[in-house]
């Protein structure tokens, strides 16, 4: 980080929005989701233990989702990249995927793919001859998530 980088980030912070200001930034302050995220819960062991795998988080809008995606993301030591599903395509993942393994590949780091608002994703309206892509099974833990999500906005890691 050089001085620029350090200025940029500082005036993001300070011009953020107050919601993104307030947002929790540790586990600990995380209000609700205790049967979830509670201490003695699996999700918050794992998150602690920096083993967390492939999980979805689904729900309508104002649930945390973002909020603990971005906790998470301050609790673990793997490199943490997010995308918006409404904004990239399938091209933006797979750049993602390929850095994702030179750095495990090269430094023994892992990598966390936060895609927000992931539904875009399987309702664009494909050529008849052509399936929608879905997410790559190696992004998922190996399970292929070509399905109909429904009206809720999702979270995947």
């Amino acid at each position: 980080m050089d001085l620029f980088d350090y200025m940029r980030s500082a005036t993001q912070e300070k011009e953020s929005p107050l919601a993104s200001r307030m947002r929790p930034r540790t586990l600990d302050q995380v209000v609700g989701q205790r049967h979830i995220i509670g201490q003695d819960k699996l999700l918050y062991r794992a998150i602690k233990a920096d083993k967390l795998g492939s999980i979805i988080f689904y729900g309508p809008p104002g649930t945390g989702k973002t909020t603990l995606a971005k906790v998470i993301a301050n609790t673990t030591s793997a490199d943490f990249r997010q995308i918006n599903a409404t904004a990239a395509g399938k091209k933006d993942m797979e750049e993602v995927v390929k850095a994702a393994k030179d750095s495990l590949g090269m430094y023994g780091k892992r990598t966390i793919l936060f895609v927000d608002e992931i539904h875009p994703l399987h309702r664009r309206d494909p050529p008849v001859q052509q399936k929608p892509a879905g997410l790559p099974a190696s992004l998922c833990g190996g399970r292929n998530l070509d399905f109909d999500w429904g009206h809720y906005r999702e979270s995947i890691f």
